[in-house]
């Protein structure tokens, strides 16, 4: 049934959380950073021309065939 395999995925991807935290509890977080520099559209299309066409994707998943054709 669906509604079986639904459980059966949501089970196996979203395991319940663990019992114990790994955080400590005073934890000193760092500063947030309150601005980012503007990205702009030549600093893209420049780091994409310089891509290798068939190197391996980054953690996005994305190949850099991909990105050069999407170039702007």
């Amino acid at each position: 049934m669906n509604e079986e395999k639904g459980q059966a995925l949501a089970s196996a991807f979203f395991p319940p959380p663990p019992l114990d935290s790994s955080v400590p509890l005073n934890y000193d977080y760092p500063i947030p950073v309150d601005t980012l520099d503007a990205i702009m559209e030549e600093n893209i299309n420049r780091n994409i021309a310089r891509l290798s066409l068939y190197k391996a994707p980054g953690p996005d998943g994305i190949s850099n065939s991909v990105l050069i054709s999407c170039k702007v």
